[in-house]
């Protein structure tokens, strides 16, 4: 459910006027960010199928966490 909140959040925090509110929403995302990477984590620990997919979508979530951080750097 993380990761359908996620995409949200990103039109949110484009629409947003000024700065000081783009920095909020973004720093927001970060949140869902990290819920999505303990979900993978969670999801690598119960041996499921798929494990493979969980891992590509955990280095996946690694990328988008720099980019992230470039973006929020950007704003400052």
């Amino acid at each position: 459910m993380n990761a359908f909140r996620l995409v949200p959040k990103i039109a949110e925090t484009e629409i947003q006027q000024t700065s000081i509110s783009k920095l909020k929403y973004a720093k927001s995302l970060r949140v869902f960010i990290d819920r999505i990477y303990d979900d993978c984590l969670k999801l690598e620990r119960t041996r499921t199928q798929g494990l493979d997919f969980v891992k590509m979508l955990r280095k996946e979530l690694k990328l988008l966490r720099k980019i992230h951080k470039n973006y929020v750097n950007s704003i400052l």
